[in-house]
């Protein structure tokens, strides 16, 4: 994931994109040294985390988890979060990935919907939840 964002904002698109996005006043720096709100920060974090598509693929999920998950929890994780808080959280995201892709694979690629984007965003929140010992009723 870093290997991707790092070689990746280089890229002019992604810094334009990283430019267009950042709020000025924001409390979140984005893995490109912009500052934003947290939820641009995850936009910009992803955008450039999926710019080459060098990430990692999860079978099931036939999509690039790290590229939304990483994305979200990197840009809400408190600086007092333990860097196994956020992997455990990262894990089990990628497992609610795998899990829904699995059940909705191979239709849901055949129809033409992007699992990053659609299964990703669903596993990103649940990765959230778990960072955040959210309870069933919260999730």
């Amino acid at each position: 994931y870093l290997g991707c964002v790092l070689q990746a904002r280089k890229e002019p698109k992604v810094q334009e994109f990283g430019r267009l996005w950042q709020q000025e006043g924001g409390k979140v720096n984005s893995l490109l040294g912009l500052h934003a709100t947290p939820e641009r920060a995850a936009l910009i974090n992803g955008f450039a985390a999926h710019y080459l598509d060098f990430d990692d693929v999860q079978a099931n999920f036939r999509g690039h988890p790290s590229a939304v998950i990483y994305s979200a929890l990197l840009a809400i994780a408190p600086p007092s979060s333990q860097v196994r808080q956020v992997l455990q959280a990262f894990i089990a995201g990628v497992e609610l990935a795998g899990k829904l892709g699995l059940a909705l694979n191979p239709d849901h690629t055949v129809q033409g919907w992007h699992s990053t984007a659609t299964i990703g965003t669903i596993a990103a929140t649940g990765a959230l939840c778990n960072l955040d010992n959210a309870s069933v009723d919260q999730t």
